[in-house]
């Protein structure tokens, strides 16, 4: 990967960003956990893209980052009412829900589950980046299926070479968190934690 790849986050290069991802390009940029890896969730050929290079299976959906509970709405068929506490404590931050997707959702990004993670980041990165774009992006984490999650851009450059189109550097070197975030499913009518990240199962339950 060439150094004029890896560029810090500033508003020019969140245009830049965007402009690689409407064009169906791959981003990595540090959210509050660790680095993800941002495509357009719409765009299938971008998806494929994206399951290549992590060398993911078809089968595993890929979850989403927004920057507005505005974009939540067009992404979900409904907001379960047992989210609402963790939505108002817990959003913008590291904290992942499940819902039942969207008719408009890709099946590819889904995994053909019918359903969708989504996280509205707390990452001034990833918020800017999702409001330039006026949507959301995947947050898949950086790294390859079953691996280890990059952490700073020099670990991007190890897992992928070019195979990402851009690097975005934190701003904050110390900011990211030695754990993922928090996923819950509360589809059944109870609160389960699939995965215990930042926010403790506790604290969730």
């Amino acid at each position: 990967m060439r150094d004029n790849k890896h560029i810090l986050a500033t508003p020019d290069s969140i245009r830049k960003a965007a402009e690689i991802v409407r064009s169906g390009g791959v981003v990595a940029l540090p959210t509050e956990t660790f680095y993800a890896l941002a495509v357009d969730p719409f765009s299938p050929k971008a998806l494929e893209k994206l399951f290549t290079i992590k060398k993911r299976s078809l089968s595993k959906p890929i979850l989403l980052l927004i920057s507005s509970h505005q974009q939540l709405q067009l992404l979900v068929k409904e907001v379960p009412p047992l989210y609402e506490s963790l939505l108002r404590i817990y959003w913008p931050g590291p904290l992942t829900l499940i819902f039942r997707a969207s008719s408009t959702l890709p099946s590819l990004l889904t995994g053909g589950t019918g359903t969708v993670g989504i996280r509205f980041s707390s990452s001034d990165t990833v918020m800017k980046l999702c409001s330039e774009l006026e949507g959301p992006v995947t947050g898949t984490s950086a790294n390859i299926s079953g691996g280890l999650p990059g952490a700073n851009s020099k670990d991007i450059l190890k897992i992928f070479g070019n195979q990402v189109d851009l690097v975005l550097e934190n701003r904050f070197k110390n900011s990211l968190q030695k754990k993922g975030s928090t996923i819950v499913d509360g589809l059944s009518g109870k609160l389960r934690v699939i995965r215990e990240g930042v926010i403790p199962e506790h604290e969730i339950l």
